[in-house]
């Protein structure tokens, strides 16, 4: 299984344009889960300030023990 994570704001890949996402669009395609998070290009696992962003990182824990068995 895949996780692709894109950033809402992300203006260097758009969702509309060059993604992974832009192909997925949204759905789980097979072995592949897209989600989008607020943020841009390189803000989705650390902000600004250098602090981990607790809601993306939730959704990688959650997808890793939902592909593990250990939810």
């Amino acid at each position: 299984p895949a996780l692709v994570i894109h950033g809402e704001d992300d203006a260097e890949y758009t969702l509309n344009e060059y993604s992974v996402y832009s192909h997925l669009s949204g759905t789980q395609s097979g072995n592949i889960t897209c989600v989008t998070v607020s943020g841009g290009h390189t803000d989705l696992l650390l902000s600004e300030d250098g602090k981990a962003v607790e809601s993306t990182l939730g959704i990688i824990a959650d997808f890793i023990a939902e592909n593990t068995g250990n939810n």
